[in-house]
């Protein structure tokens, strides 16, 4: 099928100009000798240490002041006592480099509040044991802030948040969440405010935030929510499991509080499936007394019900730009199936449990984790470690790295 391309996905460019200021995110001071000759240069940066934070770190590589590109030289989990937080614009985390079985990230997330950032291929599960971050700030990822713009979070495998496993927050411009698995939220575990489980929020102010190609399952609500004065786009995605008697925890778009401004969304080709705890008369969109002036595109998504908008609400054609996917949602699940999640080449036992339960529509909406899987820790050199690359050789370089 033919859609309109989207203006802001534009999928080659990953390495353009950001700006930001911050120190170590662990809240200590760092210096670093390795910044790239040339300020226009990204310098490739080993993570050789599974610690929270210290020298070949997760956190150390993020923190750095400069353009850099994270490697990975072990597999194995790394458990966080707090957030990681992306202050400086120009990071990539190439997950993909990391030997099998790759990497877990566990007891908190990220936070990103730069521009210009591209995060791929980890698995991150922030998980309800005593050691790690506040259970209000247990998030999987967040985008946060004036600064974060440009963002793109490419095949990661969220789940197990206490909060939101995705989440944005602030004036946010041009992220994109692609081929992610975002499941099982934590329904009634370790939150302050009690049972919750959600799977993506949208927050006021947020422009052009764009989730194609992903698997949301088993997560009670915010199937995404977004909240007014937002846009962005829904595109070939599976929702699989939502939780409640009501139709409020699917696409949600009210606006309760009357904060004004309106929703602009283009929802294309997604299907919808209730699983076992879902309501079956959900809708794939529902509002609640929508914003003021909202204008949706609706077209081949599959669902009990499409929406309870207003005609006068309802476009016909993109509004946004919906992003051209080469299918349409009769293939939307395999094509899922397939592609989304850290590492589709080899999955992780969480992964595989997720989408066995999706396809037989079994997996249920859970309340805690229990144990985190072993994951196993390799090492290995890598020949692109602490090299200086042109923006344009960073994609190539990369895709060098052996699976």
């Amino acid at each position: 099928m033919t859609r309109t391309a989207s203006t802001f996905l534009l999928l080659s460019l990953y390495f353009v100009a950001g700006c930001g200021a911050g120190g170590a995110s662990d809240g200590s001071s760092a210096s670093y000798d390795d910044a790239p000759s040339d300020p226009a240069n990204y310098r490739v940066v080993a993570v050789t240490s599974l610690a929270d934070s210290g020298p070949g770190s997760l956190r150390a590589c993020a923190d750095r002041p400069f353009k850099r590109v994270c490697v990975f030289e072990t597999s194995g989990r790394i458990a966080l006592r707090t957030p990681i937080v992306v202050e400086h614009p120009d990071l990539v985390v190439a997950g993909a480099t990391a030997p099998s079985p790759g990497i877990l990230v566990t007891n908190s997330g990220l936070k990103i509040r730069a521009g210009n950032v591209l995060v791929e291929h980890l698995a991150i599960r922030p998980g309800d044991e005593a050691e790690g971050a506040e259970p209000s700030e247990r998030d999987g990822v967040v985008v946060e802030g004036g600064l974060a713009s440009s963002v793109r979070l490419r095949n990661l495998s969220v789940s197990w948040a206490v909060d939101e496993n995705v989440s944005t927050s602030g004036p946010v411009r041009d992220v994109s969440v692609e081929r992610c698995i975002i499941s099982e939220a934590l329904y009634d575990s370790i939150h302050p405010d009690g049972p919750h489980s959600m799977g993506a929020l949208v927050g006021e102010g947020a422009r052009r935030v764009s989730f194609v190609g992903n698997l949301f399952a088993a997560n009670y609500d915010r199937n995404v929510r977004w909240k007014f004065d937002t846009s962005g786009e829904m595109v070939g995605n599976l929702i699989y499991g939502w939780g409640g008697k009501t139709p409020w925890n699917t696409t949600n778009l009210s606006d309760l509080e009357g904060g004004g401004g309106a929703v602009t969304l283009d929802v294309v080709s997604n299907v919808y499936v209730p699983g076992p705890e879902g309501l079956r008369s959900a809708f794939a969109v529902f509002a609640e007394e929508p914003p003021s002036g909202t204008r949706v595109f609706l077209a081949d998504n599959r669902a009990p019900r499409e929406t309870n908008l207003p005609e006068s609400l309802l476009a016909s054609s993109p509004v946004v730009g919906a992003t051209a996917v080469p299918y349409g949602s009769e293939e939307t699940p395999e094509k899922v199936f397939a592609e989304a999640g850290s590492r589709p080449w080899e999955r992780n036992p969480v992964d595989k449990a997720v989408i066995s339960g999706v396809r037989s529509e079994t997996l249920r909406i859970r309340d805690g984790v229990g144990s985190f899987p072993e994951v196993a820790e390799h090492s290995r050199p890598l020949p692109l470690s602490g090299m200086e690359l042109a923006p344009e050789e960073v994609p190539a370089a990369l895709a060098a790295v052996p699976r």
